[in-house]
């Protein structure tokens, strides 16, 4: 059987690989995403049920979707849209706790199941100044990453810590709670 993963996120594929994990990647066809809603797990798993859902065309097997979102005083942060922004973003996250949830959706085209799944974590920025924000900012690839950062390339410039959840979970894709199905599926 083959997986697929709709995602262009470098990160989600080396997750995968990182678990021997093998797969394809297909293209995110999805047009437009929705906007956030409150319950956001609700509206953050229907995304990557989205995402797939849009992709499936012609392919034959198991079909990956996966979305991440940092809530944050209780709105989504979304990709930044400018380096001004990024930084601003950074700004209201430094000293504080926020939330991350990643999803996934996974379908199987044989037999029209779906399976799905939410992880919340929750991380604490240590404070830091405007200044180590913008050079995380300019130094880092941040304008493709939900909140502006990616956990794993913060150090030297902040110091996070994960309160609740995994690495690989705040990076992009809930492995923990997909590892299972993988297995069953022989991949």
């Amino acid at each position: 059987m083959t997986l697929y993963l709709v995602s262009k996120s470098p990160r989600r594929a080396d997750i995968l690989k990182a678990h021997h994990i093998r797969f394809e990647i297909a293209e995110n066809k999805l047009e437009k995403e929705t906007p956030a809603t409150v319950p956001y797990v609700t509206w953050i798993v229907a995304l990557a049920q989205a995402k797939v859902s849009a992709s499936i065309g012609n392919l034959k097997g198991l079909i990956l979707g996966s979305d991440t979102a940092v809530i944050a005083k209780n709105r989504v942060m979304g990709k930044p849209e400018s380096l001004d922004a990024a930084i601003d973003g950074l700004m209201q996250l430094s000293g504080t706790v926020h939330t991350v949830l990643s999803a996934y959706a996974l379908y199987d085209t044989a037999t029209g199941e779906w399976n799905t799944s939410v992880e919340e974590n929750r991380v604490h920025f240590a404070p830091f100044n405007r200044q180590t924000a913008t050079r995380y900012a300019t130094e880092c690839n941040v304008m493709d990453k939900a909140g502006g950062y990616g956990i794993q390339d913060l150090s030297p410039y902040f110091k996070a810590t994960i309160q609740k959840g995994y690495l690989e979970s705040i990076m992009g894709l809930p492995i923990k709670s997909l590892l299972p199905l993988l297995h069953n599926a022989k991949l």
